[in-house]
């Protein structure tokens, strides 16, 4: 059994008798290791004279001694072993790692940081982006590289089903913005332009945008949630392993189904927003028809197209979000949720933004 002997003035001895094999070290382990550690910056002397037999995890033992010892400034001897065994148990000490430093904490530098971080986050989205523009169109010069059932399912999922709540909400949107608008139109004596007001700003801009936003909340973070789920479980390495590619077997579908409904999906809130609009006009004895002169004369086929062109640009760039929030989620229990946050907020933050790009290049371009 080991002891020690511990003198004010001398080094803490620890002697070691009889046998260090296997199962004697997993018993003394943490008590000689609690020893050595105890003895500070101080010295210590291991007596091994007494050990009959001593196995590569003694050894190990006798390292972990001396490397506690060492790293705490202190001086260790162990006396008894072999040439052979004492040239192990010095080369197996090592080199202490440095100590962590603390780091003043400016808000400049941590402006900086922040800055450079989301940069980064923003060149690896547009590249991860522009890949999957590249995949659909691949997958639209190869029809028969294309996942259709996948294809048919997310269609289904990210336009029949959201089309009552994209709808609901574009209408309340359209019924709120009319309702505000018209006590200040009245004071101007323009009520009668609520209609051209309404085709306007629904058609050009309230509908791609609400759809985008509702696309964002149920299709991103279903794909996120997906993708990472599988990223957890290992079945996109399984496809890697399989030789076939991730992004286009699982991103493509996915990008293609809401590049295809969400356009359409567009359609119907603005009509949605549109017909909300005119309910409080209904209080004016304005008729359903007059309402939608008005507003089919506010706007002609650019303005609709520009619409479509924008619902579409917000699904491929909503969908690539998605997936690639789902394909970089982490190993975790709450690794998933965190990459379905991520897919939303991401998607949202990026079609606002790409919204006021698009409006200005609009804009420049005299459309």
């Amino acid at each position: 059994m080991p002891s020690d002997v511990q003198s004010p003035s001398g080094p803490t001895v620890i002697v070691l008798e009889g046998e260090l094999q296997d199962a004697r070290v997993r018993e003394v382990w943490e008590d000689l290791v609690g020893r050595a550690r105890s003895a500070g910056s101080g010295s210590v002397v291991v007596d091994a004279t007494g050990l009959r037999e001593v196995s590569g995890t003694g050894l190990l033992l006798l390292a972990e001694l001396r490397r506690t010892v060492v790293w705490a400034g202190g001086t260790i001897e162990v006396r008894g072993l072999s040439a052979d065994q004492a040239s192990l148990v010095e080369r197996a000490v090592g080199h202490k790692p440095p100590e962590p430093r603390e780091q003043d904490s400016h808000f400049v530098s941590d402006v900086g940081e922040t800055a450079f971080r989301m940069l980064d986050e923003l060149a690896d989205t547009v590249r991860f982006v522009g890949g999957a523009a590249i995949d659909l169109a691949y997958a639209l010069r190869h029809p028969k590289s294309l996942r259709w059932r996948d294809l048919l399912r997310v269609m289904g999922q990210s336009g029949i089903d959201s089309m009552p709540v994209t709808c609901l909400l574009s209408g309340i949107v359209g019924f709120i913005i009319a309702y505000q608008m018209m006590p200040a139109l009245d004071r101007y004596g323009a009520a009668d332009q609520t209609p051209t007001i309404m085709g306007f700003a629904i058609i050009r801009e309230l509908g791609p945008l609400i759809t985008a936003i509702i696309l964002a909340g149920r299709s991103g973070s279903a794909f996120a949630a997906e993708i990472g789920t599988m990223k957890v479980t290992e079945e996109v390495n399984a496809l890697t392993t399989m030789g076939l590619n991730p992004e286009r077997f699982l991103v493509t579908p996915r990008v293609l189904a809401v590049a295809i409904t969400t356009p359409l999906l567009s359609v119907f809130a603005s009509f949605a927003g549109v017909l909300g609009g005119w309910l409080p006009m209904v209080a004016r004895d304005m008729s359903l028809e007059l309402y939608l002169q008005g507003v089919r004369n506010s706007i002609d086929q650019v303005d609709f197209l520009q619409g479509v062109f924008k619902a579409f640009v917000f699904a491929i760039v909503i969908g690539g979000i998605g997936c690639r929030s789902g394909l970089q989620t982490q190993v975790g229990p709450g690794a998933v949720g965190a990459s379905t946050t991520r897919a939303v907020v991401s998607g949202i933050v990026a079609i606002i933004i790409l919204d006021g790009v698009l409006v200005a290049l609009f804009h420049a371009i005299g459309i």
